[in-house]
């Protein structure tokens, strides 16, 4: 009966406080509160008896350092420690002493200065001493474990490993070197783990769980098996070893931190309903703990992931709510992480107007946070989706300027380079392609191969196709597989078309057809058929260049392009000898819209009839060109096939022995077209119909 125990004890202290008994009393009741946790009960009484003096003064002093500790309070157990040693030096007879009751004060000084970092060599000093001046005491064992464990926070694993090797080397026959023994054998562990030695820390503690499954440290030794284990990385052995470490000790010291990092492991496991119900777990059991708040904060993240937003934002709101009211409850760099996920989930639910806001307050408060540049490029993207292009430059500048070392950095100047392509500045967007490719570290990931790709477009743009074709090759090169790569191949074939390496445009663009829905636009897998077309036509290939047009046709019959793909075909039938098809054809086109495709068609079609011997029908044709299409008003891109028609119907007209209509339609291309490739062959025929003996 604790509580009737206290109650006499502090009777007879009040009652009868100058009895011979009252000291052993006073002590006999702090010591119990301590146990029953009234706290501020027991160190009053412990420091009344400190201060009383005597042996009663010496185990009080010990008392109270413990209590100090136990409340993170090194330089107040120091003070305890000091007056525990006055008051033992103060004695007139030290007999009555227990062996270890100087030994407690010692070691209570050693594990208060351990816990004041820079103090921790005099820890590892006060602990040698206990166990080389005592060592029969029931203390020396657990001093060698102390001492070795300061010396891992001090950064020497060497010499805490030769310590506990030291101590596991000895036979273990009473409780507290038992007990020490297998704190030493999770020191060694930690120990290894700190020497680059994980597979040997691993088995010391599979060895742990294994022999000693109920012991209290199984706990520890599954958690220390999890760090592990997730470094290697094994995130399924990992979370195995944290649930171990839960189940072991549901409410000890350990069961919420393995709670918050099993979670994690289902994370990366891609579980994320079972890390978001691990994380629920944590934050309703432990609800007080510092790992419930970080628990709360990842599983905003994992409803992000899954697509909540709502609840993401929920759970991120709860936190910000609570650090408001104290505000040492979230450190500073848990609290950025916060309001920058407080900001992506308002962008998730639409909210651009608010999430860059709440990033604009974030990067005012914190401008050189670490995470300032993910905010800068989650500022950037807000602004894009809310239209404002300049002050989307304006945070990618500043992320590429003040954080160029950043992972985002590359994506910055990528996404800069971007706002300036559609603004047409394709010089300046240029250069940020090229940043973008310097400070990306993944040569072979989605930024460099977008970036690649886009500098390809720039070069397109301007015609340097040379520059072109290599930038698409880099591309290719760097990422065969990339989300690009149907394009690349597609514009490389284009590109290198332009430059007359037919059979390398052929072999570019077969390879984009063969998945020409990856192709990013309808527009491109149409141009991608009709380059391919053309590219066979080039070579010859009058059969495979009509088999690419009719595949095209037969799948997008209504592409704004599929003109250009009849036209194509028709041509190809044209050299495949098949003239009357051939002449349908484009006869089909021509009577179309009235585009300059639509006149070229008519010439061909004038042409087919030419190489049939119906010259009539063919000046007919060829007229419909030379005077169709707005005739002397027609736009600029008409005209070639203008000057053309016009040169093949004076020529038809020689063939129907009609030399002055020909040799008028010849002066009269001379005339309107003097730029026209035809002119030199239509001035040599003027000579020849104006020559002395010219048949009439």
């Amino acid at each position: 009966d604790r509580a009737g125990a206290i109650a006499a004890y502090t009777r007879l202290v009040r009652d009868h406080a100058s009895s011979p008994l009252a000291a052993g009393a006073r002590l006999t009741a702090g010591r119990l509160m301590m146990e029953d946790g009234q706290v501020d009960a027991a160190r009053g009484l412990l420091d009344a008896a400190l201060a009383a003096g005597g042996i009663e003064a010496v185990v009080s002093a010990h008392l109270l350092a413990r209590l100090a500790l136990d409340a993170d309070e090194p330089e107040r157990a120091l003070e305890a420690v000091a007056a525990g040693r006055a008051c033992a030096d103060a004695l007139a007879d030290r007999s009555a002493l227990d062996a270890d009751d100087l030994v407690r004060l010692d070691f209570d000084r050693g594990d208060a200065l351990r816990r004041i970092p820079a103090r921790r060599d005099e820890a590892v000093t006060a602990f040698d001493a206990i166990s080389g001046t005592h060592p029969d005491s029931s203390l020396a064992a657990r001093a060698t474990v102390l001492g070795a464990a300061t010396l891992l926070d001090l950064g020497r694993a060497d010499a805490a490993l030769e310590r506990v090797e030291a101590l596991l080397g000895r036979a273990a026959t009473r409780d507290d070197v038992v007990a020490a023994v297998r704190d030493a054998r999770l020191v060694k562990a930690e120990a290894l783990a700190d020497l680059g030695r994980a597979s040997d820390a691993i088995t010391v503690l599979e060895q742990f769980v294994a022999e000693l499954p109920d012991d209290p440290r199984a706990a520890t030794a599954w958690f220390l098996l999890g760090e592990l284990r997730q470094e290697r990385p094994d995130p399924a052995g990992a979370l195995d070893a944290f649930m171990r470490c839960q189940n072991a000790n549901p409410t000890g010291p350990r069961a919420a931190s393995a709670l918050l990092a099993a979670g994690w492991c289902q994370s990366q496991l891609d579980r994320l309903p079972d890390a978001i119900a691990t994380w629920t777990t944590l934050i309703e059991a432990h609800p007080e703990a510092v790992a419930a708040r970080a628990a709360r904060l990842a599983r905003a993240d994992a409803h992000l992931r899954r697509g909540d937003a709502k609840a993401a934002l929920a759970d991120v709101r709860t936190l910000l709510a609570a650090a408001s009211v104290d505000d040492a409850r979230l450190d500073p760099t848990a609290l950025g992480e916060a309001r920058l996920l407080e900001a992506i989930c308002l962008a998730a639910t639409g909210d651009d107007r608010a999430a860059a806001t709440t990033l604009e307050t974030l990067l005012h408060d914190a401008p050189d946070a670490p995470l300032a540049g993910r905010a800068l490029h989650e500022l950037g993207l807000a602004h894009e989706r809310l239209g404002d292009r300049a002050a989307a430059a304006r945070a990618y500048a500043t992320l590429v300027e003040r954080f160029p070392q950043s992972p985002l950095a590359a994506s910055g100047w990528l996404a800069a380079g971007e706002i300036l392509w559609d603004d047409g500045d394709y010089a300046a967007a240029r250069e940020r392609y090229l940043a973008a490719l310097e400070a990306t570290d993944d040569p072979r990931g989605a930024i460099a191969e977008r970036s690649l790709h886009k500098l390809g477009w720039t070069h397109l743009v301007r015609g340097d196709h040379a520059a072109a074709v290599d930038a698409f090759g880099r591309q290719l090169a760097a990422c065969p597989e990339g989300a690009l790569a149907t394009d690349g191949h597609a514009l490389l074939g284009q590109e290198l078309l332009a430059l007359g390496r037919v059979d390398e445009a052929r072999r570019a663009l077969a390879t984009a057809l063969l998945e020409p829905e990856s192709c990013s636009s309808p527009e491109l897998r149409a141009a991608t058929y009709v380059r391919a077309a053309e590219a066979a036509a080039t070579a010859g290939a009058w059969e495979e260049s009509l088999d690419i047009a009719r595949r095209f046709l037969a799948a997008e019959p209504g592409s704004p392009q599929a003109p250009q793909a009849r036209y194509a075909a028709a041509w190809a039938l044209q050299n495949l000898g098949r003239l009357d098809e051939a002449r349908t054809r484009f006869a089909e086109i021509a009577a179309g819209p009235p585009t300059d495709l639509a006149a070229r068609a008519r010439l061909m079609e004038g042409e087919v009839l030419f190489a049939q011997g119906d010259h009539r029908e063919a000046v007919k044709a060829f007229f419909k060109v030379a005077y169709g299409f707005g005739g002397e008003q027609a736009p600029a891109p008409f005209h070639p096939w203008q000057a053309q028609a016009t040169f093949e119907a004076a020529r038809c007209l020689e063939v129907l022995t009609k030399p002055d209509q020909a040799r008028a339609l010849y002066a009269e291309l001379v005339t309107r077209y003097p730029d026209a490739e035809q002119v030199p062959a239509a001035r040599q025929r003027l000579a020849a119909l104006d020559a002395p003996g010219a048949r009439p």
